[in-house]
């Protein structure tokens, strides 16, 4: 990922299902690049593209974005991995958006316990 963000290139779909370790020499791949895009000259991204348990609020509510979403991405894949949950889970989807858009960091630390 930081590869990718040094050469202005955002994901935009990081998740579980998008990393492959590579069993010989357990090297982290990430892949499908079908959201990806280099950053535009102005620096900034609007469009809601991702999976929407991963997406960071500033993408479900369409407000200007740059590369920083993938590392929100990047962290609730990694708490999924480290817990066997997702962050913000509600009742339906709708609630769920909610949360995320909320950023409720509490919320995430409810079940932890």
């Amino acid at each position: 990922m930081a590869y990718l963000h040094s050469l202005k290139i955002i994901h935009r779909d990081i998740k579980l299902s998008n990393i492959l370790i590579d069993d010989k020499t357990l090297t982290i791949k990430l892949i499908d690049f079908g959201f990806a895009q280099v950053m535009p000259k102005r620096g900034y991204l609007n469009q809601k593209l991702g999976s929407t348990k991963y997406m960071a609020p500033e993408v479900l509510l369409k407000n200007r974005y740059d590369t920083k979403v993938d590392v929100w991405s990047a962290t609730v894949t990694i708490y999924t991995l480290v817990t066997g949950k997702v962050p913000f889970k509600g009742e339906n989807s709708d609630q769920m958006i909610e949360l995320i858009e909320s950023n409720d960091a509490g919320q995430i630390f409810k079940g932890l316990n």
